[in-house]
């Protein structure tokens, strides 16, 4: 797997999380490379050159997955999920820890969380999903 974490922390600019109380830390089992995306728009000017036009912040998606959650850490992402004044399913952004290159960015979930019970209902699994990096964590 290539690990884009290191550029990634290069490129981004420092983000305050909407809630900043505490950071997501506990370490996905499966990590998907992160794509870059830079909202663009491009113009071809009348002597067929053509120019680029930034219309935003560059940003990260990528997908995350946990497999074996005892009870307690699965209640942990879910509640930060899912409370109204944390990341409010996908309306604002928190802390998250990349478990490779330590770094804490500012994320958003950027798909819907699910999950289910593995091993016979032993363990708790969260169905990949996808996130938004946005920014580095302010120091």
């Amino acid at each position: 797997m290539t690990d884009y974490s290191a550029e990634m922390w290069d490129h981004l600019a420092e983000v305050t999380a909407d809630y900043t109380a505490i950071e997501l830390n506990i370490t996905p089992s499966k990590i998907l490379p992160f794509t870059p995306y830079l909202p663009q728009i491009q113009h071809q000017m009348d002597n067929g050159s053509f120019t680029t036009i930034d219309t935003g912040s560059l940003y990260y998606i990528g997908r995350i997955q946990w497999d074996y959650l005892t009870a307690s850490n699965h209640g942990i992402i879910f509640n930060l999920y899912s409370d109204p004044l944390k990341a409010n399913l996908l309306g604002r952004s928190i802390y998250w820890v990349h478990p490779v290159d330590g770094h804490s960015y500012t994320m958003f979930f950027h798909s819907k969380l699910t999950s289910n019970y593995v091993f016979g209902g032993t363990y708790l699994q969260i169905n990949p999903v996808d996130i938004r990096i946005v920014g580095r964590k302010p120091a």
